[in-house]
């Protein structure tokens, strides 16, 4: 057997005996060593890979709401080769999904359901360590879940921003509730991770995005191969109504959805509640509006969106401060 065939065969028997041997993996904490990627996406793949089985997944969503028991800690402990690589990963700044967003409504975002997998992953894991009394290591798993949300928006997309708001609305209140049972050490370095988060998304910026992806599409199918292109979207009624059009009729379309749509993102970008009352205001204009394609292509409840980001960033300033204040304090 030549040299090369050796290294094939012995490379292959050590990945079969890792996957087999996970549930030895050391544990995702914050004694981790970190990557030496610069892209966080690369070992986030990686992670989705080895998640535990749909089966299993299911009932790691359902345990979520229950007492820690022997079931948790057998999944959480499935699932730690995922848990170790999100822990890596959510240390690295850069974030690139590879995305085809030239692609329009096609573009496909397998990682935003995965983040949403691995995070509850994450959470049971945090459990199971508030229930052995490792509260540091709790909150560790939190921010991991908090660095994993903002990783999976970065490419400023509208449904990724949701899933990345989600993962603060699990994460931000347990970590709320549990400053004051942190050491001064643990409650340092959860600010210091807290400060080096990667950038929030940016809800303006997502709508934004969102309606140029679409309508550049759109404007380059119909110019391409007339308005028929646009069959695809539309149903049958539509899709009719579709046929009497011009190509020239339906690039004004396009581009009064354009224009609406930055509208929508400069009232996003208020971000305050003067700000979400204009849009929602804004958002009743448009259910009125007798072009079709700005009700297929621009979101309906942004509002809501615009008002967790801000509820979100309020509740995550206030985390930061008691942090401060418990690391002052038991350091006296």
């Amino acid at each position: 057997m030549t040299q090369t065939k050796v290294m094939y065969v012995l490379m292959m028997a050590l990945s079969i005996t890792t996957v087999a041997k996970s549930e030895e993996a050391p544990a995702a904490t914050h004694s981790t060593p970190a990557a030496t990627v610069n892209n966080a996406a690369l070992l986030y793949w990686q992670a989705f890979a080895l998640l535990p089985g749909r089966e299993e997944m299911n009932r790691v969503a359902a345990l979520l709401d229950q007492p820690v028991g022997d079931e948790s800690r057998q999944l959480a402990g499935v699932g730690k080769q995922s848990l170790t690589l999100l822990h890596k990963a959510a240390m690295i700044p850069a974030c690139d999904w590879g995305l085809l967003v030239e692609d329009g409504p096609a573009v496909l975002l397998p990682h935003v359901s995965k983040s949403r997998e691995l995070a509850r992953l994450a959470l049971l894991e945090a459990k199971v360590h508030e229930a052995n009394g490792q509260h540091g290591q709790a909150a560790d798993a939190w921010v991991d879940v908090l660095a994993l949300g903002r990783h999976a928006a970065q490419d400023q997309m509208l449904l990724e921003v949701i899933v990345s708001q989600w993962c603060e609305r699990q994460a931000l209140p347990m970590l709320e509730s549990r400053v004051d049972a942190l050491s001064s050490a643990e409650a340092r370095m959860i600010l210091n991770r807290l400060e080096q988060l990667p950038s929030a998304p940016r809800v303006a910026e997502a709508i934004r995005r969102d309606g140029r992806i679409m309508t550049d599409w759109a404007m380059n199918q119909v110019r391409t191969a007339g308005p028929g292109a646009l069959k695809p979207l539309m149903d049958e009624r539509n899709a009719e109504q579709l046929k009497t059009w011009t190509t020239e009729q339906v690039l004004a379309m396009l581009q009064d959805v354009r224009k609406q749509s930055d509208e929508l993102a400069r009232l996003a970008g208020k971000d305050n509640a003067e700000g979400v009352q204009a849009m929602r205001s804004f958002e009743q204009q448009l259910n009125q509006t007798t072009n079709l394609f700005v009700k297929l292509m621009l979101p309906p409840t942004v509002g809501a969106v615009v008002a967790r980001n801000a509820e979100n960033r309020a509740k995550l300033a206030g985390i930061e401060q008691s942090l401060r204040v418990r690391a002052q304090a038991s350091a006296k």
